[in-house]
C-alpha cells in the first residue's frame, strides 16, 4: 500500500541537494520516498492502461507537492494523447509558476543535469514548454526557455540546440547561430552544419559557406540525400516535429528547416551546385518501430511496458501504414484471441497512432475507428 503525505500542501515544495560545485539535484526531503512510491505506482496503472486512476494519483501529487515535474509531464503525456487541450494548458500553468520556486534556489552557475534521475522530470518539462512556445509562435520566449535548458543542462541529451537553432532562424538572428555552431566537429546530431551553411549564406558569407559544403563528411551528405525536392514540405511552423529522444533525425531535418532554405537568395540551389560526393550514398531507413521505442522511454515507462507494445505492433509491422488491413487482422485476431489481450493489442495502436501521425485529424479519425471496433468486441 502506497503510504499518503504527512505534510500540508504548502509545506512540500522542491529542495535543491548540491551534488558536486556546480551541480544540483531536486529533492523533497523526508517525503521524497513516500512522493516516489506514489509516482511509481501512478506508472504502474499506466502500464496496465488504468487511466483514470494513474491521472488521479498524478493530479494528486501536483496538488499535494509543489515544483514535482514527473507528475506534471505525466499529466501533460496523458493529456496531449487524448487532445484535452483545457487541460494541457491548465497544467503547463501549474508549471511555469513553479518554476522559480527552483530556479530562486539555484546559484548563478548552478546546473541542474540530467545524469541525476530526480532532474528528469523538470528538464522533460522545460523541454516541452519550450516546443510549446515555438507551435505558438512566442518565438522570444522559447529562445528565452531553450537558452536556460541549455545552460541548466550542457551535456544537451535532448538535442535542445536542434530546436533553438529553428527559433533563432525564425527571428534572422543569424550571427548568434553561427557562435552555436563554431564547435561543429563536436557535436552529435549530423544535421546542424546544414544549419550553420545556411546561416552563413545569409549573412552573404558564401566563401565560407562553400568551404563547409566540400568539408561534409559522409554521414553529412546523406542528410542531404533526405531532402525531396517532390514533397510540400510546410512553409510555416504549424507543429515542431519534436523527436527529442530519437538518436539519428536526419530524417526530420528538411521537415524542420526546408522553409528557411526556400528563400529569394538562392540558398538551396547554391547547396545543391555545389554539394559533392552523394550519388553512390543511400538515404537515411527509419524503422517505425524503433521510432516508437523512442517514444515510449520519454514516457518513463517500464521496460517490460514498452516491450509488450512493441511486440503487439510487431503483429502489423508490414501494414503499419495501411489501416483498412490493420482492422482486417484485428477482425481475424478476435476469433482467436482472448477479449483482454486484443484490447491490449489495441492501446499499443492507439499509442503508436498518435505518436507517428502528425496530422492530429487523422490520428483522430484512425482512433475513432479502433474505438468502434473494441466496442464490438
Amino acid at each position: 500500500m502506497v503510504r499518503k503525505l504527512k505534510k500540508t500542501v504548502s509545506n512540500i515544495g522542491p529542495i535543491l541537494i548540491k551534488m558536486t560545485d556546480d551541480e544540483f539535484v531536486i529533492n523533497f526531503g523526508s517525503e521524497t520516498v513516500t512522493i516516489m512510491e506514489r509516482y511509481y505506482k501512478g506508472l504502474d496503472l499506466l502500464a496496465n492502461d488504468n487511466l483514470e486512476e494513474a491521472e488521479l494519483i498524478f493530479k494528486n501529487l501536483v496538488n499535494e507537492v509543489r515544483g514535482y515535474y514527473d507528475s506534471i509531464v505525466a499529466l501533460i503525456n496523458i493529456f496531449s494523447e487524448r487532445g484535452d487541450f483545457p487541460n494541457i494548458s491548465k497544467i503547463y500553468n501549474v508549471g511555469v509558476r513553479d518554476l522559480k520556486l527552483i530556479l530562486e534556489q539555484l546559484p548563478e552557475n548552478g546546473k541542474i543535469p540530467f545524469t541525476y534521475a530526480s532532474n528528469k522530470g523538470f528538464l522533460k518539462f522545460l523541454y516541452k514548454l519550450g516546443v510549446k512556445h515555438l507551435n505558438t509562435s512566442r518565438i522570444n520566449d522559447a529562445i528565452t526557455n531553450f537558452q536556460l535548458l541549455l545552460r541548466l543542462n550542457p551535456n544537451d541529451e535532448f538535442d535542445v540546440l536542434e530546436v533553438l537553432l529553428q527559433a533563432l532562424f525564425e527571428k534572422e538572428k543569424y550571427e548568434d547561430i553561427l557562435a552555436l555552431t563554431s564547435d561543429i566537429d563536436n557535436l552529435k546530431n549530423h544535421s546542424i552544419i546544414y544549419n550553420r551553411i545556411l546561416a552563413l549564406l545569409k549573412l552573404n558569407r558564401k566563401d565560407e559557406a562553400l568551404k563547409s559544403i566540400l568539408e561534409l563528411k559522409e554521414e553529412n551528405l546523406k542528410i542531404f540525400k533526405d531532402l525531396n525536392l517532390n514533397k510540400d514540405y510546410a512553409m510555416d511552423i504549424s507543429e515542431y516535429i519534436s523527436l527529442s529522444v530519437i538518436d539519428d533525425k536526419s530524417q526530420y531535418y528538411w521537415n524542420n528547416f526546408y522553409r528557411y532554405w526556400a528563400d529569394d537568395i538562392g540558398s538551396l540551389e547554391f547547396l545543391i551546385s555545389n554539394i559533392k560526393n552523394t550519388d553512390n550514398l543511400s538515404k537515411n531507413t527509419i524503422n517505425p518501430l524503433e521510432t516508437f521505442s523512442h517514444y515510449l522511454e520519454e514516457q518513463d515507462l517500464k521496460e517490460a511496458t514498452i516491450k509488450n507494445h512493441l511486440d503487439n505492433l510487431d503483429i502489423f509491422i508490414e501494414i503499419l501504414d495501411n489501416f483498412d488491413l490493420i482492422i482486417s487482422r484485428l477482425e481475424s485476431l478476435s476469433k482467436t484471441t482472448s477479449k483482454t489481450n486484443l484490447n491490449k493489442i489495441i492501446t499499443s495502436l492507439n499509442k503508436y497512432f498518435s505518436f507517428i501521425i502528425q496530422d492530429k485529424e487523422k490520428a483522430k479519425s484512425f482512433k475513432d475507428e479502433l474505438k468502434k471496433f473494441k466496442d464490438k468486441i
